[in-house]
């Protein structure tokens, strides 16, 4: 039988459990790593999933009697469920929060209002409206 050497048992070791100062693995084969596509697309799905919310929401209040004031009440519930994930995209463009803000209260102004129905569709129309009004091109 072949002897092991002078390391003793040592039969896998885990990437991040080097010796302190040795050298790092190169990571630039781009293996496992996430795209700027994946990284879109994670975000994309994430605010389409809020839309979702806002869109049961609405429609479930709608279909009872709705009371005064729901519609200023959901414009104000879909700003705080929207504004993390959009604000979370546009970190990734270096967007600021301000244009994070104008982007999504000019959206939710112009959808949620009772005279503009939503369905479960235009949750990615808007995302991807949201998206595109972003930037696809850090801040631009």
């Amino acid at each position: 039988m072949n002897t092991i050497g002078p390391a003793g048992d040592i039969f896998l070791e885990p990437l991040n459990m080097k010796p302190a100062g040795s050298p790092e693995p190169d990571d630039s084969g781009g293996g496992g790593g996430a795209d700027d596509d994946d990284i879109r697309n994670a975000h994309r799905d994430m605010i389409v999933g809020q839309w979702l919310r806002i869109i049961k929401k609405q429609n479930n209040s709608i279909r009872k009697v709705v009371k005064p004031g729901f519609f200023e009440g959901h414009r104000a519930y879909a700003k705080e469920i929207l504004f993390d994930q959009v604000n979370a995209y546009a970190s990734t463009k270096a967007v600021g929060v301000n244009r994070v803000r104008q982007v999504v209260d000019s959206v939710i102004n112009e959808r949620i209002r009772k005279t503009v129905p939503l369905l479960e569709q235009d949750a990615r129309i808007l995302t991807e409206r949201i998206m595109r009004e972003i930037g696809e091109n850090h801040g631009n």
